[in-house]
C-alpha cells in the first residue's frame, strides 16, 4: 500500500473520531493527536477548560489546577462512533496534603477493516488503526493565588504495519484573580511545550509547536448555595491552525446535578453530569465532522475531600505540638517560680535554665511571638549549641525574618485585642470554620488596615472556602 493511501486512510479516520486534522503529509508524519481533550464535562462545555480543570480531566485540562482539586476522583469515559470506531479514556486526579497533586491520563483506540482507496477510488485493500496515549502530572500552589504545573505524555499510532511514538510536555499556570474580580480564576496551558510529532513511515517527521491556551473561569453560588453557576471562556492558538476559541456554562444544583452547554466555532455543545454518593456519571453531546457525537463517563471519589483531610492533618499537629511541649513548659513554670534573677544568672548553663527558656521559646514560636522565640532560643544556643532542636527553630526563624523583612507591618506588631483576634483567626482556621476566620481578621483590617500578613490569610481562607463549599 503507498504512503499517499496511509495518508487518505488517516485523514479520514481522524475526522470520523472528531479529532483534529492530523496535518499527514507524503512521509505520513503527524502532529500532536491529542491535542484537545475527549473527556465529557470538557467536551460538553466547549473545551474551555485552560482555567477550570475539576475532576479526573485535571491534568489535560491544566495540569497547574491539580493541586486544586476538591479531592481524589477517578473517571473512565468512552467516546462510540461510526463503524464501530470509539476512544477509550481514563483519567485521575490525586491531591495530597503536602506535595500539591498528581493526575493521570490515558486514552487509546483501534479500529479493523478500515478500507483504503486510492485517488480514482479504487480498493486498496484493508487497513488496521490504533492509537494511544498515557500521560503523568504534577501542580502545586505557589502561594498568592498562583499556581504551577507540568504533565508528560506518551503517544503512539499505528496504520497498516507502519507506526510511530513520541513524547510531549504540557505546562500549565493558574491564578486566583479574586482582586479583580471575586470568583475569578485565570490559566495559561502550553500544550506540546517543546513541540510534537509522530512518524508514520519512512522520512522525517514534521515537528509542529505548541498550542498555546489562555482561559478564564468565573464561579459564583446563588440562591444560599444551592446552585452554583460557572462561565468559562477560553482562546487557543493551535500550532496548525488559526486562533480558535471556546465558551461555556454549567449550573450545578444541590450538588449533584450539573447542566452543561458549550459552544465552538465548529458548533454547539451540551451534556449533564449527576452524583450521588461520590458516584458520578457524565454525558456530553457535540456537533462533528460527520454530525453529532456523544460521549460518556463515569467517576468515582476516592477518599474524604481534600479540604477536610488538610484540616485534619493540621490540627492532628498541632495536638501532637502541644502534647510534646506542654511537660517543658509545665517545668518551666515551676523552675520561674524557684529561680530568682540572681540564680538564672548563676545557671547560664544549668540544665533547668535551658529547659526553661527553651520552653518559653517554643510557647512564644507557637503563639506567633517571633521575637521572643527568638531571644530564647538565642540564649539557648548560647548556653549549649546542640541542646535539643534549638538549632532548627533557630534556622525556621531565620526563614520567617527574611520573608518578612521589608514589609511595613508584621503580626507582631500587633497588639493587645488586634493580637488576640489574630490568635482567634487562626485556631478558627485550623479547625476549618474559614468564614469565621475571614469575619474576625476583617476585624482587624478595619482597625489595622495595613497588615500584609492578615490580608494573605484572609486570601488564603477563602481559597480553602471554595473548595470546601464545592465539596460533594
Amino acid at each position: 500500500m503507498t504512503a499517499r493511501s496511509q495518508t487518505l486512510a488517516l485523514l479520514a479516520l481522524s475526522a470520523l473520531l472528531a479529532a483534529l486534522p492530523l496535518a499527514a503529509a507524503d512521509d505520513a508524519g503527524t502532529s500532536d493527536p491529542f491535542a484537545i481533550s475527549l473527556f465529557p464535562r470538557d467536551v460538553a462545555l466547549g473545551r474551555a477548560m485552560a482555567a477550570d480543570g475539576l475532576g479526573y480531566s485535571g491534568m489535560e485540562s491544566n495540569p497547574a489546577l491539580l493541586d486544586s482539586q476538591p479531592g481524589a476522583q477517578l473517571g473512565l469515559a468512552q467516546a462510540p462512533g461510526p463503524f464501530g470506531a470509539s476512544v477509550s479514556s481514563l483519567g485521575l486526579a490525586w491531591p495530597t496534603l503536602h506535595w500539591g497533586g498528581l493526575g493521570l491520563a490515558g486514552h487509546w483506540t483501534s479500529l479493523d477493516g478500515l478500507q483504503g482507496s486510492n485517488e480514482q477510488g479504487q480498493p486498496t485493500g484493508s487497513l488496521s488503526y490504533s492509537q494511544w496515549q498515557a500521560g503523568l502530572g504534577w501542580g502545586h500552589d505557589l502561594g498568592g493565588g498562583l499556581s504551577a504545573g507540568l504533565a508528560g505524555r506518551w503517544m503512539g499510532e499505528s496504520l497498516a504495519g507502519s507506526s510511530g511514538q513520541a513524547a510531549a510536555m504540557d505546562l500549565g499556570l493558574a491564578w486566583q484573580a479574586r482582586r479583580i474580580l471575586d470568583g475569578l480564576q485565570l490559566g495559561l496551558v502550553s500544550h506540546g511545550l517543546l513541540g510534537t510529532s509522530l512518524q508514520l513511515g519512512p522520512g522525517p517527521a514534521d515537528m509542529q509547536g505548541p498550542d498555546w491556551r489562555l482561559g478564564a473561569a468565573w464561579a459564583r453560588s446563588l440562591w444560599q448555595g444551592s446552585t452554583e453557576l460557572r462561565l468559562l471562556a477560553q482562546a487557543s492558538k493551535p500550532a496548525w491552525q488559526q486562533m480558535a476559541w471556546g465558551l461555556g456554562i454549567e449550573v450545578g444544583i444541590l450538588q449533584h446535578l450539573d447542566l452543561r452547554a458549550g459552544l465552538r466555532p465548529e458548533g454547539l455543545a451540551a451534556g449533564v453530569g449527576l452524583k450521588v454518593l461520590g458516584v458520578g456519571a457524565d454525558y456530553a453531546w457535540e456537533d462533528g465532522p460527520l454530525g453529532g457525537l456523544s460521549r460518556f463517563g463515569l467517576s468515582l471519589d476516592l477518599g474524604m475531600p481534600i479540604a477536610q483531610a488538610r484540616a485534619d492533618a493540621a490540627a492532628e499537629e498541632r495536638k501532637a505540638m502541644d502534647a510534646s511541649v506542654q511537660p517543658l513548659l509545665d517545668a518551666a513554670r515551676e523552675d520561674a517560680l524557684r529561680l530568682s534573677a540572681v540564680d538564672t544568672a548563676r545557671a547560664l548553663k544549668d540544665e533547668r535554665f535551658k529547659a526553661l527558656t527553651y520552653a518559653q521559646g517554643l510557647e512564644a514560636f507557637n503563639d506567633g511571638r517571633m521575637a521572643d522565640a527568638r531571644a530564647a532560643f538565642e540564649a539557648v544556643q548560647k548556653a549549649d549549641p546542640s541542646y535539643l532542636k534549638v538549632d532548627d527553630y533557630m534556622q525556621r526563624l531565620a526563614g520567617i525574618f527574611r520573608q518578612q523583612s521589608g514589609r511595613k507591618a508584621r503580626s507582631s506588631e500587633l497588639q493587645g485585642q488586634a493580637l488576640e483576634s489574630y490568635r482567634q483567626g487562626v485556631a478558627l482556621f485550623l479547625k476549618g470554620r474559614y468564614q469565621d476566620a475571614i469575619d474576625t481578621w476583617s476585624g482587624i483590617l478595619e482597625r489595622h488596615p495595613d497588615q500584609p500578613l492578615v490580608l494573605r490569610n484572609i486570601e488564603e481562607a477563602r481559597r480553602r472556602l471554595d473548595i470546601q463549599e464545592k465539596k460533594p
